[in-house]
């Protein structure tokens, strides 16, 4: 234990001993993922892109994504230290069923190995309203319950229900100056 002064007879006391787990003095120790904050300038960079304004809670309480630009776009935002990403179906068929029922366009802004490739996922509805070359259809195995997805710089079909079309950043950004 460690004492500090504080005014004239107060002390605060410090506990710093390390309590067993089972001990009505533990405290668990903050895990180092709401340590670092990657997160939060990944968020305001995903809802730049399309000028969306942050959700409270990162989107958490009314379950509507990370940003929204209302009427306009929902965008969700995952980032890894790894070079690839497993997205879930039921992470993908939440984002597009919320947006579509809103009246908006749902986003997925995923950055691959700690932001060094930043990766956007859309409807493909939306991408071949713009684009008029159809995306590259991934080789391999398909499972209906995810997808994983790695860095590619040309336009890739993300076979989940509702189909998605993974696009770079950048090609995000030009595709939506065509709208």
């Amino acid at each position: 234990m460690i004492g500090r002064l504080l005014s004239h007879e107060r002390v605060k006391v410090e506990d710093r001993i390390p309590h067993a787990e089972h001990c009505s003095l533990y405290q668990r120790a903050q895990p180092k993922h709401l340590k670092r904050k990657n997160w939060r300038r990944q968020e305001r960079r995903a809802n730049a892109l399309v000028g969306a304004r942050e959700t409270p809670a990162s989107g958490a309480l009314g379950k509507d994504g990370d940003g929204r630009l209302f009427h306009q776009w929902r965008v969700e935002s995952k980032q890894t230290q790894e070079d690839h990403f497993l997205l879930r179906q039921d992470t993908w068929h939440k984002l597009v069923s919320g947006a579509l029922l809103a009246g908006e366009e749902p986003v997925l802004h995923v950055e691959l190995n700690s932001g060094k490739c930043r990766q956007v996922i859309i409807r493909e509805e939306l991408y071949a309203a713009l684009e008029d070359h159809a995306p590259h259809t991934a080789p391999g195995l398909k499972n209906r319950l995810s997808f994983r997805l790695e860095p590619t710089a040309r336009p890739l079909r993300i076979e989940l229900e509702p189909i998605g079309v993974m696009v770079l950043e950048s090609t995000f950004e030009r595709l939506k100056e065509k709208l």
